[in-house]
């Protein structure tokens, strides 16, 4: 696994992983939508791959909206994913059968096949990111333009 610092330095140098790992995109809103990134990011971690946006009709131009969003809220999330042509040969395997249970990635770590396709949707247990909450913490860091936006609301309220 890499380090913390190797793992940064890579993805700043825009060096992507040879294998990918995704799972469904979903027709939720923007809470869904940032937790599908950071679980993905976290799985992604943990198994050495980058995660990847699956190409699925539909739901990418739903997924594709709140993208813009949350890319202009927080830049750094957009190094942390890419978005899968369509007709990629992924690979899919079963994985968390509920959006809310938690299943180890790490039984996918000697899986070869370049895209691996996780057959799930929400992801939504922090034991898949966890461990990475400090750079977590980096990723999610606010755009210079929200920053000066939330200043002027705090501002507002003070007087």
């Amino acid at each position: 696994m890499y380090s913390r610092e190797q793992y940064f330095t890579e993805r700043n140098n825009t060096k992507k992983y040879e294998n990918f790992v995704g799972f469904h995109l979903n027709w939720g809103r923007l809470g869904n939508q940032l937790f599908h990134l950071i679980s993905g990011y976290g799985i992604a971690r943990t198994l050495n791959r980058t995660h990847y946006l699956p190409y699925e009709k539909g739901v990418r131009d739903h997924v594709m909206k709140y993208l813009q969003h949350i890319n202009h809220m927080f830049p750094r999330l957009g190094g942390t994913y890419v978005l899968a042509k369509d007709g990629v040969n992924q690979t899919t395997v079963n994985f968390v059968g509920s959006c809310c249970a938690y299943d180890d990635p790490l039984r996918f770590s000697n899986n070869t096949n370049q895209y691996l396709l996780l057959n799930f949707k929400y992801g939504q247990n922090p034991r898949f990111f966890e461990e990475y909450l400090p750079e977590i913490r980096e990723i999610l860091q606010f755009s210079k333009d929200m920053e000066r936006n939330g200043s002027k609301i705090v501002d507002v309220l003070k007087k």
